[in-house]
């Protein structure tokens, strides 16, 4: 018992010295997108409760994970950093205890030694440093903890033959379908580990397998009722989504299994994104792919190899696999084709494999010793067989040597993941053929250069930086419509409106409903005092959206510029024939009195947009004080109504 707490301890240890740089980590990359997802502070405990009732992002329905962080939020007062990080290596910390005490309860041999390697292996891994430093995947954290308790409880169930172990079971694995459906890979993992290693206790442990069918029934039920949007990889995310035939499935599915053994053998190359064009479709009947079967078909033979020789070898290979089909890019495309948070739970089975490796080549390669042992009152001495000093700790040394490596590694990329800033600095240098990770390059530095940029200086370095992943991004696939506009914004922000009229007019040749260009082509003529082509782009914006507010008064504007002012009250007069119930046909009016100085007139019309709609209690006040002047006192009340909150 004493050296159970001794192995606890040492992997808490191990834990806290690979992540504690997590309490000084801020946001990163799509961490903010949780904060989107909670409640309103002042919602008090209802509002926590109420995220059961919402979509995680449109795409799924993971209750569990959003209100982890709704409750952490009305516990705390809202989300604090070194909080939320905290919590997401605490979780960790709890996956890593529950790996050892799932390990104890498999009847291999040394399996306390055992335990503490696959933990040890498992906690150091750099695969994980997405996971833990990342805020957004307590999802992941949720699901394998939730998994792993009901794979320990049905291992309970099966030894202990107890109902309440079984049902424990069934509930954890319930709450992790609802944290992430990745967990959905134990529904097939704890019948296998029963199978494997208690085939002679099946029939006990029939009833709790078949009990972990209600799990999914349950999940499965409610995605219906939640009715999610179907799968949305598009093609810049996953080739394979425009050639989803079964050849090139295939090829797809093997390309992907062989990155992740790759990612589980080389500590290094987990980057942020891959999609499009970092891994290229690979056509089933090539040398590559003939490669990568090659490869897989390698790892599957040591699994039937060490089937009677080394169990956890076997079951760990297995478990590798069996826990990747979801994400190989078989059964469902996946968007960025491979990513190191994927594969949070497969490499679990890499570690128990890897331990079991080096547990059973030291003892079958390492003599024993063998001690003769003369007994008090007998002439015969008894030879006893035991493990030498170098034979007992010759795998700690080797676990230990690996762990050092990855903790070196994960460490490493803990730096990288402190914020998008670094992680981009990190990362982008070798995504050169990823379309979007230059994408998302190119978009953190936009909004940082248009919002968040505290000097004209530190704006024009943030958009010249995003130009340039802008522009690499184009090269890898110019059919995105949001990257040949970006680079048209971002031209036209560092003051080349020429390259950027010609980039916009590229555009619109191929995205006839690009709104920006259009916009902004209108901004540049109108600029350059060519009125006429402006009012024709302003035109064509309003044609093409016809409920985007703004391009309505820079289109007024060109034609008062023009000095058209019957073309300007002709538009007001139309719209206002044709949308009389819409606030703004009352706002262009009124933006056209107040031009001709009928300031009074165009108060009152400002006012009637308020009477159809329109909202904003700073210009409600604003209205109401100058209709005060005019000495409007009847309108002058009426807005009123308009300044509450």
């Amino acid at each position: 018992m004493q050296k159970k707490y001794l192995h606890i301890l040492i992997i808490a240890v191990v834990c806290l010295a690979t992540y504690w740089t997590v309490f000084s980590h801020e946001v990163c990359l799509d961490d903010p997108y949780i904060f989107t997802q909670l409640p309103g502070t002042d919602k008090g405990l209802a509002g926590v409760f109420s995220v059961f009732n919402h979509l995680y992002g449109h795409t799924d329905y993971r209750p569990v994970v959003v209100f982890s962080y709704a409750l952490e939020q009305w516990i705390f007062g809202g989300i604090h950093l070194p909080v939320t990080h905290g919590i997401n290596l605490l979780l960790f910390i709890l996956v890593c205890f529950l790996i050892y005490a799932v390990i104890l309860l498999l009847p291999v041999k040394e399996k306390n030694t055992l335990a503490l390697f696959v933990a040890l292996l498992f906690v150091t891994h750099p695969i994980h440093s997405s996971v833990v430093s990342s805020i957004k995947n307590r999802d992941n954290l949720l699901s394998m903890l939730l998994g792993l308790l009901s794979w320990y409880f049905c291992l309970r169930s099966v030894l202990h033959r107890r109902l309440i172990h079984a049902i424990l079971s069934v509930l954890f694995l319930t709450v992790a379908l609802f944290a992430k459906l990745d967990s959905i890979s134990f529904l097939f993992i704890i019948p296998l580990s029963v199978f494997i290693f208690y085939r002679d206790q099946w029939k006990s442990a029939a009833p709790a397998a078949a009990l972990l069918i209600v799990a999914f029934v349950i999940r499965a039920v409610a995605s219906v009722y939640f009715a999610p949007y179907p799968n949305s990889v598009i093609f810049t995310e996953n080739p394979v989504v425009v050639n989803w035939d079964l050849t090139h499935r295939l090829a797809q599915s093997v390309q992907t299994l062989f990155f992740y053994i790759k990612f589980m053998i080389i500590p290094k190359g987990y980057w942020f994104y891959f999609g499009y064009d970092m891994l290229p479709l690979p056509e089933l009947f090539s040398i590559k792919t003939a490669l990568f079967v090659l490869i897989n078909a390698l790892f599957l033979t040591i699994a039937f190899w060490f089937w009677n020789k080394e169990k956890l070898v076997s079951f760990g290979i297995l478990f590798f696999y069996a826990t990747l089909l979801y994400c190989a890019n078989f059964f469902v495309p996946v968007a960025g084709i491979i990513a190191d948070r994927y594969a949070f739970i497969p490499s679990l089975g890499f570690c128990m494999a890897i331990a079991g490796i080096i547990n059973y080549f030291c003892r079958r390669y390492i003599p024993a010793q063998t001690k003769t042992i003369q007994q008090k009152n007998k002439k015969q001495a008894i030879q006893k067989t035991g493990p030498v000093v170098y034979q007992k700790y010759i795998p700690l040394v080797l676990v230990g040597m690996i762990c050092l490596v990855n903790m070196g590694f994960t460490m490493s990329r803990n730096k990288d993941w402190k914020n998008t800033g670094t992680l981009l600095a990190a990362d982008m240098p070798h995504l050169t053929n990823s379309f979007e990770a230059n994408r998302i390059a190119a978009s953190d530095c936009f909004k940082k250069g248009l919002e968040i940029a505290d000097s004209p200086e530190a704006k024009l370095d943030y958009i010249r930086q995003g130009l340039q992943y802008a522009l690499q991004a184009e090269k890898i696939y110019d059919g995105n419509q949001y990257i040949n506009e970006s680079i048209g914004q971002a031209y036209f922000n560092t003051g080349h409106p020429d390259l950027a009229s010609a980039q916009f007019q590229k555009t619109l040749q191929k995205f006839d409903t690009s709104r920006i260009s259009m916009e902004v082509l209108g901004d540049i003529f109108f600029i350059n005092t060519k009125y006429d082509s402006a009012q024709h782009y302003y035109n064509m914006a309003i044609k093409t959206f016809p409920a985007y507010e703004p391009v309505y008064f820079k289109y007024m504007r060109s034609l008062l510029k023009k000095n058209d002012l019957q073309a300007a009250r002709s538009f007001t007069t139309d719209l206002l024939n044709k949308k009389p119930d819409w606030y703004l046909s009352y706002q262009c009016a009124s933006f056209l009195a107040m031009t001709q100085k009928d300031s009074l007139n165009g108060l009152r019309l400002y006012k009637t947009s308020f009477d159809k709609g329109y909202r904003n209690t700073a210009y409600a006040a604003e209205v109401r004080n100058k209709l005060l002047r005019f000495g409007d006192t009847a309108n002058a009340r009426a807005m009123e109504q308009y300044m509450i909150e």
